[in-house]
């Protein structure tokens, strides 16, 4: 490997988080390998990983095998703490965010980095999809519908599993604390307030391990209420005075926005007209898990620590 500088131009953070979630550490191995080979490619970079697992096994993986990676033991950690703690102890100046369970694709970080080399926005996205066939698909359109239309344009929303960002702005704007195990909607909608929007690159790919079903849809749903808590300025924020009788709003709001966002997306998912129209109904049965969410967060209500989500 070679010799990079002092202060390097980038920093890709791969995180564990997705381990202590059940994920492949195959998988792991397979998204820190890639990130080895970019800076390898590229020069002037590091790699960092976020270990948050609570166990010595990572590190003692790491240090056997990937004794050039910086590794930061964050043990227990919140998924956006972790990666906000990244920020402090990167070197780079810009940061590449990139999740252990995905796999970039051929000029993943050079999409993002001239983005930020030319100043055409300090905080950038990529455009994460599920890897495998038809039922993938569904489930990208509902965790990442907010990619589609897949054209350059503003973030509404963006994945931190696949994003770039000048080190100085994320220290400056860090992702809120919230009951969420990600803010990234929240974060991309305070980035816009400040004027430094989240932009959209959809050349930068990466394809993500398909997660259990039932574990993602009940956090989906319970994220649906709980970022209204966090920001009360979203225009549904009013409907929470309802109470369970909001539940159908939420639903009925998702699966139009599954609709609109299945049907701009065709291309980029692959779907052909047979696999299009028989995609149509899997949504409302599919976000019938995300009720359960949406229920488990109104019974709940707004809690000030940890991830309400799915298993805490």
């Amino acid at each position: 490997m070679e010799e990079i500088s002092e202060s390097p131009e980038f920093s890709i953070i791969v995180e564990a988080y997705t381990l202590n979630e059940g994920g492949a550490k195959e998988r792991f191995d397979r998204s820190l390998n890639n990130a080895l080979a970019i800076v390898d490619q590229q020069g002037d970079g590091e790699v960092l990983v976020l270990d948050v697992t609570e166990t010595d096994n990572l590190q003692v993986f790491i240090d056997n095998s990937y004794p050039q990676v910086r590794r930061i033991s964050l043990a227990g950690s919140h998924y956006d703490k972790a990666k906000t703690v990244a920020a402090r102890e990167a070197r780079g100046k810009f940061l590449l965010y990139l999740d252990g369970d995905c796999i970039p694709q051929p000029g993943w970080q050079q999409n993002l980095l001239d983005v930020l080399r030319r100043g055409e926005a300090l905080a950038c996205g990529g455009f994460t999809r599920y890897e495998g066939g038809w039922f993938q698909s569904i489930l990208s359109v509902m965790d990442f519908g907010f990619f589609y239309p897949v054209e350059e344009r503003v973030l509404q929303c963006y994945a931190f599993n696949n994003m770039g960002i000048s080190r100085k702005l994320q220290q400056a704007c860090p992702p809120p604390e919230t009951d969420m195990r990600c803010a990234c909607f929240y974060h991309a909608q305070c980035l816009i307030r400040n004027e430094t929007p989240v932009m959209f690159v959809p050349a930068a790919r990466v394809l993500h391990e398909a997660q259990p079903v039932v574990r993602e849809r009940t956090r989906q749903g319970y994220d649906a209420i709980a970022a209204c808590w966090a920001d009360p300025e979203l225009r549904e924020s009013k409907w929470l005075r309802l109470g369970l009788l909001s539940i159908p709003l939420f639903f009925a709001m998702k699966v139009v926005l599954d609709w609109q966002r299945v049907s701009s997306g065709r291309r980029d998912l692959d779907l052909d007209n047979f696999a299009y129209l028989l995609a149509l109904p899997m949504f409302p049965l599919l976000r019938l898990l995300d009720v359960a969410g949406m229920m488990r967060a109104i019974f709940r209500g707004p809690v000030r620590d940890g991830w309400g989500g799915y298993g805490s």
